[in-house]
């Protein structure tokens, strides 16, 4: 068995850096960086060219889906609601028992927002738009504020940890 490569790159957004990293099957890893991240520089290959050009398009407001392969490696479970996750369409959210419901386990909302946590490519699989049904922002890796910023971006507005269709 061949071992699979993996490359990797940081670029730059109008939103921020990030790390981007992909095997030959598609993107496995994307990361917000804070301002005092290393580099971390390998030969880019096609899939992540393409991640780039698309992540570049969705925040300057020319992309709403990505088309881009990924290659989840979590639990059969976790990778089940991220799938659920990323067909949850731009301008629009989920409640985590949606999601629940959508993977047929309607009681197992506290796995999806595990899942959520553990997200390894987030915007690619928009789990900033998995909110809970009381109306709150919900938590996010990056932080509420990371999180409200990319709902705002997609036309949501939001006021007190409040969001608004």
């Amino acid at each position: 068995m061949i071992p699979d490569k993996i490359s990797s790159v940081t670029f730059k957004t109008t939103f921020g850096r990030f790390f981007i990293c992909s095997s030959s099957r598609g993107i496995r890893n994307l990361k917000l960086l804070n301002d005092t991240s290393d580099l971390e520089l390998n030969k880019n290959n096609l899939i992540i060219d393409e991640a780039i050009k698309q992540i570049n398009e969705y925040f300057h407001g020319k992309r709403k889906e990505f088309t881009i392969p990924i290659d989840l490696q979590l639990p059969f479970f976790y990778q089940k609601v991220l799938m659920c996750v990323r067909k949850i369409s731009y301008g629009t959210f989920n409640s985590y028992k949606e999601i629940a419901i959508s993977c047929n386990n309607k009681k197992a909302y506290r796995a999806v927002g595990t899942a959520n946590n553990l997200n390894p490519i987030p915007i690619l699989i928009p789990c900033h738009r998995v909110v809970p049904s009381n109306g709150s922002i919900g938590n996010y890796t990056y932080g509420k504020k990371i999180k409200r910023n990319l709902l705002e971006h997609e036309g949501h507005l939001i006021n007190d940890n409040l969001f608004f269709r």
